[in-house]
């Protein structure tokens, strides 16, 4: 159950929106518009979440719905920018494969945009997600091809 003042405390505090993150998922997907424009916030604004919410963002990427996919590629993306995260080749290499189901999933169009541009905050692309993202490059609407190349070339081969 979402409960509203938690919420609006995850807009305005971001290191307790990064404790939050199972409520800002479960809330940015619920059928209340307030809910979903507080959680949406505060995902913005919570920063680089810490390797601790591997779990969490695994977990949406594999099971959630457009919208929370499009928000754990967000954050992981944003820990794969983060240069401390980056050092962390193994839990790295991980998320690539679970970002790579994301082009195999019934999702909205955003989601796998979004999973396209996390792969390129990445500096070192997998052989095998390298090959997911040239196999859909292939049929893949402008903007995800723009994506899609742009991960390419970020990561050299």
């Amino acid at each position: 159950m979402v409960n509203p003042k938690q919420l609006e405390r995850c807009v305005q505090e971001p290191d307790f929106a990064v404790e939050s993150l199972p409520l800002l998922f479960l809330a940015v997907s619920s059928d209340e518009e307030s809910y979903q424009n507080n959680a949406s916030e505060a995902l913005e604004n919570c920063g680089v979440p810490p390797t601790t919410a591997f779990p969490i963002l695994l977990a949406q990427l594999q099971n959630g719905d457009s919208t929370q996919v499009y928000w754990a590629c967000t954050l992981v993306g944003r820990q794969f920018a983060n240069s401390t995260y980056t050092s962390a080749q193994s839990h790295c290499e991980a998320i690539q494969d679970h970002l790579c189901q994301v082009f195999h999933r019934d999702l909205e169009i955003s989601a796998k945009e979004r999973a396209a541009w996390a792969l390129g905050q990445t500096q070192h692309l997998k052989p095998s997600s390298r090959k997911t993202l040239e196999t859909q490059l292939e049929n893949a609407p402008p903007r995800l091809q723009r994506l899609i190349e742009t991960a390419l070339q970020s990561s050299p081969v």
